[in-house]
């Protein structure tokens, strides 16, 4: 954890949910590379820009796969998209320049999920 308090931030709470997708829902590096067509790190983004509700994009895949919660889990949903979106682009040698909306949207769900971390603790809800 990358805070004082051991309280996780959001970039914790990505890096363990995208940890849990590859344990938990098989969504390995080498499922992921299977979407490395031309655009292929770009379905994944567009996965996490639909639980992140930015601009318009449509989820990529069937859609009782879409499974959105709340507002926290979608965002911490969402970052991890584009984690795995980033690391098939990185395996696929593409110039970061190309995968900048998934090192975008990463960054905005780690901080929003900063944000509402923040203002739950100073509310006394978790600690």
């Amino acid at each position: 954890m990358n805070t004082t308090e051991n309280q996780p931030t959001g970039a914790d709470l990505i890096a363990a949910e995208r940890q849990r997708q590859i344990e938990a829902e098989g969504y390995t590096p080498e499922h992921d590379d299977e979407h490395d067509d031309e655009h292929g790190w770009q379905t994944l983004w567009a996965a996490g820009a639909t639980y992140a509700e930015i601009g318009h994009v449509s989820w990529p895949w069937r859609v009782e796969e879409f499974k959105p919660t709340n507002v926290v889990r979608d965002l911490i949903k969402a970052g991890a998209l584009a984690q795995a979106a980033m690391e098939v682009a990185e395996r696929a040698s593409i110039e970061s320049v190309y995968c900048y909306p998934a090192k975008n949207l990463r960054k905005y769900c780690a901080n929003q999920l900063d944000s509402i971390l923040d203002g739950v603790r100073d509310l006394g809800l978790i600690r």
